[in-house]
């Protein structure tokens, strides 16, 4: 066997599974869940949080992703919900991110014109499954008509990695 190392390059981020975005990056989503999933968890340093889960269709790499982030990302996506823009699931999205760990933002514009995704686009956001990524995750109307979001658990979903932000805040 010769020796692949140099020859092979990873891709960056480990793969296109989940949105992640680098300070200065933006990306032309479609939000596709129609709820976010909400699930309480740690970070690196053992702290609780908070984190809202949505499969999104990314315009750019043509492909459906998970994206997970923070209750900031989920009132940005609240307040496009209930402004005159209406169902985020109906519009397409432009995300951009300024700053790194703790100073990270997320600026979300919605894009006008916005075309219905087509059902190949449909399809391939119906292959990925919240649930199985983060089994300790609820709906939010779950957790609005009183069930308990469930604690932290030290299992992780079968794809699991830590944020870049978990990683910068520990030195990575």
């Amino acid at each position: 066997m010769s020796n692949v190392y140099g020859k092979y390059i990873p891709p960056a981020g480990g793969g296109t599974k989940y949105l992640k975005l680098k300070d200065g990056e933006s990306a032309k989503i479609r939000i596709f869940s129609d709820e976010p999933l909400v699930r309480n968890t740690t970070n690196l340093q053992g702290k609780p949080q908070t984190k809202y889960t949505w499969i999104v269709y990314n315009h750019d790499l043509n492909g459906a992703q998970v994206m997970d982030q923070s209750v900031l990302v989920y009132k940005s996506i609240e307040n496009m919900a209930l402004s005159p823009w209406g169902d985020p699931t109906s519009y397409d999205v432009s995300i951009k991110r300024t700053g790194e760990s703790t100073a990270t933002r997320y600026f979300f514009t919605p894009m006008p014109n916005s075309q219905p995704l087509t059902a190949e686009q449909e399809n391939s956001c119906k292959e990925l499954d919240l649930k199985k990524e983060y089994p300790n995750g609820i709906l939010v109307s779950e957790a609005y008509e009183g069930q308990a979001v469930p604690p932290p658990t030290e299992e992780k979903g079968e794809n699991w990695a830590p944020t870049d932000e978990e990683l910068n805040a520990v030195g990575f």
